[in-house]
């Protein structure tokens, strides 16, 4: 199995292959521009990475929101991306550990609740659910 680990205090989380695969999990690497060049030249038009959040328009460039970060698809009930999260792998103090996509026609952060989607059959058959803090503890439980 290929591993990816997330820093985390002293014990590493390690995500497999199939988990990254499962919850479409992604990671935009460093470099300031290379997720946002990467979709444009899949097609993508720079408004609409504007407004999903994953990029910032700047006058003269486009900038990756979640650069250095681990990034997890928040999907509807129904499975939709409405929108993304995205966690900063190496801990830096002036970083926000968590950024989010903004507020959009589609996605309302209190209206959300992340692995919803993949929990949703378990939850409904058990009649029981919990409710957790961060995007990979939610993994975990899963």
């Amino acid at each position: 199995m290929e591993y990816i680990y997330e820093a985390r205090d002293i014990v590493p989380r390690a995500l497999c292959k199939e988990i990254i695969e499962k919850f479409d999990l992604g990671y935009s690497p460093k470099e300031i521009d290379v997720l946002s060049n990467s979709a444009i030249d899949n097609g993508y038009e720079k408004v609409f990475l504007e407004k999903t959040g994953l990029s910032i328009l700047k006058t003269d460039k486009i900038i990756d929101r979640f650069r250095s970060r681990v990034i997890f698809p928040i999907h509807s009930m129904s499975g939709r991306v409405l929108g993304f999260g995205a966690r900063i792998l190496i801990n830096k103090p002036k970083s926000a550990k968590y950024l989010n996509s903004p507020e959009s026609l589609i996605y309302n952060k209190s209206k959300v609740l992340y692995g919803i989607y993949f929990a949703k059959q378990e939850i409904a058959k058990k009649d029981n659910c919990f409710i957790v803090e961060g995007y990979t503890d939610v993994i975990q439980l899963y």
